[in-house]
């Protein structure tokens, strides 16, 4: 089947909240933890579920074919609007970067060992690459997430950087969407004795909404730290910036965000200054 079907604009979502979910799978258990999460983002709001899969070049002569793995994974998905798709065959990264790039609005959500950080996720090289050079919100799946998704507020990551203010719209615009609050955590260096918000923290809250609650978190492991608070407070997901695009696919998602998909018990929701 073509990749991009036909879309409705009207049927876009508000808040430029994506239509599809994009959910690259390679048929391995691991990979197919990420269904779960996102069936119920997709679920609570409302946008459309796909999951894909890359052909590998060597088996060209199968590649327009649905694996049966796939077929049977879209039956046990309780949802009415899910789509099945095998892209061409080629390298992994650019066809997965390829559909999330189409104009309807997506996210990506995907899993990750990340047991050394950036270099565990999914399949190394491919998932450095997709994250280098994704442009719409993506949410990750660690290895110490719960299988079974948790609603709960919105915990948003902040420590005063211009950077950071990436992820408060998205955050924002999520949280909206799923019905639950956020939660600003403004993350303070552990020898940095003035925990006071800084404008970028103080205007981050403002777009949050007055009722988002505003905690100041000292920590020499923040990671571990945040992780531990959103235990306790009943966190559904944690929200950081990615940093700047650079040639360096080993920073592609930044040193906090590496440590939290070691830890984190809920996924990770990431995006850019320039997400759709």
């Amino acid at each position: 089947m073509d990749v991009m079907d036909e879309i409705d604009a009207t049927e876009l979502a508000d808040d430029a909240l994506p239509y599809r979910i994009v959910v690259p799978l390679s048929g391995s258990y691991h990979s197919m933890r990420a269904v779960p999460h996102a069936s119920d983002l997709a679920r609570r709001s409302g946008a459309k579920l796909m999951l894909i899969t890359v052909p590998d070049p060597l088996e060209y002569e199968r590649a327009s074919e649905i694996p049966s793995w796939l077929n049977v994974l879209r039956e046990r998905v309780d949802l009415e609007r899910v789509d099945v798709a095998v892209t061409a065959p080629g390298d992994r990264a650019a066809m997965i970067l390829d559909v999330l790039s189409d104009s309807a609005p997506a996210a990506l959500c995907m899993a990750t060992h990340a047991r050394r950080g950036v270099s565990e996720l999914v399949h190394h090289h491919v998932a450095q690459t997709v994250l280098h050079g994704v442009q719409v919100p993506a949410w990750l799946v660690g290895r110490d997430c719960s299988r079974h998704p948790r609603i709960g507020p919105i915990l948003v990551v902040h420590d005063g950087s211009r950077t950071s203010d990436a992820i408060v719209e998205q955050a924002r615009s999520w949280a909206r969407a799923l019905g639950v609050s956020t939660r600003l955590v403004h993350v303070v260096g552990a020898t940095n004795f003035d925990s006071a918000p800084t404008t970028a923290v103080t205007r981050a809250v403002e777009r949050l909404g007055l009722e988002t609650d505003t905690m100041a978190l000292r920590s020499t492991f923040p990671a571990e730290a945040i992780s531990e608070l959103a235990g306790r407070v009943g966190a559904g997901a944690i929200a950081v910036a990615l940093p700047p695009i650079t040639s360096d696919h080993e920073g592609a998602i930044g040193r906090l965000a590496a440590a939290l998909l070691r830890v984190s018990p809920v996924p990770l929701l990431m995006a850019r200054g320039d997400a759709r």
